[in-house]
């Protein structure tokens, strides 16, 4: 009896309670131009023949049809955007490098371990990549390179608190809002960046002979599809008369360019939700940490013509890594149990779960490019020994309840800086495999 009296309470505290999850995402508007030059992207060869057999209500989807190994054009014989932009980029790489194949960049997600990668990229002196792909924090780097703008990243990265970014939610502000942390901030300082009120502008710089293409990926919540945006091409089309574009047209584009940017940060529940037109998207490390395998067969059908491999380069924004939890404490002193094992309460077991399933997935996305470009080299580079004592004397860390703390990212400046000028930590080259014909 007690049982059927709860039932309606219960159901209508959930209508109630369903009223005040209505999220308060922000919203972009880009219009023709995204759908324009966005694209899904499309699952390996392996991906393709395990969901051989899914249907969907709406038919065979196009992308799961077709034999293991099939072609990677659109369907009607035309390159899809990467394969076009690095037939390009290969055949200027190969007339001043003849031997040499043209380098990609892959920036992963990791939020504020963006400082490592921002620290790393400015020193390490590399420039002449032919593509760049960013997911989450890494598609707010790729902005940069791809205008060449290393020191404004290691700028913006090294923040003097919180709220620079980001700001807290209340409780009842999270639930209220749909994400824990209100990126505001950040819409600011990236909208400052991209429309500056006086000098050159970073899309006037992105469209210098030389400079890479530029590709963001985010996630569509409402299919779950990894969605490809090809923005170096969208800022060609709006740069694309003989006369400078007026100052609206430049806005409407950095509103839009910005709005992808943040999608593909957009951790869900985490940071603000994201809406371009009417549309919601999330963090493309939802689906993978880097541009996966698809990238690699890419580059390698892009550059056949070459008489060397093309080369891949993955900064992974983070650790690899999964850090023993705290120790639990008595009266204010440390004991020798670790606090999971302690206290197993349902926040810290699920929070030990998510970390290890992100870590995973991060190291799995840069695995999977090695399993369809076997041979291709491959480099990588981690903020792994970030708290080497010579560099970073006091240790340093992320902070319980912050999302952005900005001691640690100075230290992962630091420590970025440091692997970009220590001949003795080197890029991880990935080994290759060795394929016997059966």
């Amino acid at each position: 009896m007690r049982a059927l009296m709860i039932l309606p309470m219960a159901m209508a505290l959930g209508g109630c309670f369903s009223q005040l999850l209505d999220a308060k995402p922000m919203h972009f508007t880009c219009g023709p131009r995204l759908e324009y030059h966005m694209q899904t992207f499309q699952p390996s060869p392996l991906f393709k023949q395990l969901q051989r057999d899914a249907g969907f209500d709406e038919g065979t989807i196009d992308a799961l049809a077709g034999p293991v190994g099939a072609s990677l054009d659109d369907g009607d014989g035309k390159d899809d955007a990467i394969i076009g932009a690095l037939r390009a980029a290969a055949a200027r790489h190969s007339a001043k490098a003849i031997g040499t194949g043209p380098k990609t960049l892959m920036l992963s997600g990791g939020g504020s371990w963006g400082a490592f990668g921002a620290g790393f990229l400015r020193d390490k002196g590399i420039r002449d990549w032919a593509v760049v792909t960013g997911i989450s924090t890494g598609s707010l780097q790729s902005l940069f390179v791809a205008a060449g703008d290393y020191d404004r990243m290691v700028r913006e990265y090294g923040i003097t608190r919180q709220e620079d970014l980001a700001l807290t939610n209340s409780l009842f502000g999270a639930v209220r809002k749909g994400s824990e942390y209100d990126l505001a901030p950040l819409r600011r300082k990236l909208m400052d960046y991209l429309l500056p009120a006086t000098g050159e502008l970073p899309f006037e710089r992105m469209m210098k002979p030389g400079s890479p293409e530029l590709f963001i990926g985010m996630v569509e919540a409402r299919s779950g599809d990894m969605k490809v945006v090809a923005v170096s091409a969208m800022v060609r089309q709006v740069y694309s008369g003989t006369a400078p574009p007026d100052r609206a047209k430049v806005a409407a584009l950095a509103e839009c360019v910005a709005g992808v940017a943040l999608a593909s940060s957009s951790i869900p529940v985490r940071l603000s939700p994201v809406q371009i037109d009417q549309r919601t998207y999330f963090d493309g490390g939802v689906r993978s940490s880097v541009f996966d395998a698809a990238v690699a067969r890419r580059q390698d059908i892009a550059s056949k013509s070459l008489g060397a491999p093309p080369e891949l380069y993955v900064i992974r924004n983070g650790p690899t890594i999964v850090f023993r939890d705290a120790k639990e404490e008595k009266r204010g002193r440390e004991t020798d149990r670790y606090a999971v094992d302690a206290k197993p309460h349902v926040l810290r077991v699920g929070m030990r779960g998510y970390s290890t399933i992100v870590n995973q997935s991060e190291l799995m996305s840069i695995a999977a490019l090695r399993l369809s470009y076997p041979r291709g080299q491959i480099f990588v580079m981690t903020a792994d020994g970030f708290n080497n004592a010579a560099v970073n004397p006091v240790p340093c860390g992320p902070r319980p309840g912050e999302v952005f703390n900005a001691k640690f990212m100075d230290c992962l400046i630091r420590w970025g800086s440091h692997k970009a000028k220590a001949p003795s930590l080197p890029w991880i080259e990935l080994d290759q495999l060795l394929l016997e014909n059966r």
